[in-house]
């Protein structure tokens, strides 16, 4: 056998050293490396994350403080209206005002609205009212000005008598309604 020489030696030490520096770099240095990259990337996706939920939560601040103001707004418009009435409840309603004015109805028909799942709804009344034109007059006044939630739609005179304390008044109301007490629910 050969003998070995101290340069050989010293060859051999040196590739020793680089085996054990490869599988050091390649057992150990190289994951930690990979590893850290990955933590790297879920570390920036986080924090854009975090990004998007503030940013989503002030938006979400600015919606609900929009959402109170239309909720205001919804209120007041229908602080006049009636809340959602039956038909002989919008019966006894108008006969009330009519004979308070000192008038009588001789014909009424209500008709209910179809879709009865809206914020807001109008019932329709066609009316015929018997009394004296001045007192029909202050009727119609009183329900396009004063009387919150009841819009004239339409009216017509009929005179045949002659005798303007029989005139009669065919009128079209709309009683508007609203659900107001069922969206606070």
């Amino acid at each position: 056998m050969t003998k070995m020489t101290e340069h050989d030696k010293k060859l051999l030490s040196g590739l020793a050293a680089f085996c054990l520096g490869a599988v050091v770099m390649a057992y150990g240095i190289l994951p930690l490396h990979a590893a850290n990259a990955v933590m790297k990337d879920r570390t920036e996706a986080g924090r854009l994350q975090l990004e998007e939920m503030e940013r989503k939560s002030r938006e979400l601040s600015k919606l609900q403080a929009e959402h109170e103001k239309w909720g205001e707004r919804l209120a007041a418009s229908q602080s006049g209206l009636y809340p959602v009435l039956e038909v002989q409840e919008i019966d006894g309603l108008l006969t009330e005002k009519a004979a308070a004015a000192g008038l009588s109805i001789r014909r009424m028909e209500i008709h209910m609205p179809e879709n009865a799942e809206e914020a807001m709804e109008a019932a329709e009344a066609e009316l015929e009212i018997v009394g004296s034109e001045e007192k029909l007059w202050q009727l119609i006044d009183a329900w396009s000005e004063a009387a919150p939630g009841i819009g004239v739609a339409g009216f017509s005179w009929e005179d045949d008598s002659g005798d303007p304390a029989d005139s009669v008044l065919r009128l079209r109301l709309e009683v508007w309604m609203s659900r107001r007490d069922e969206q606070e629910e």
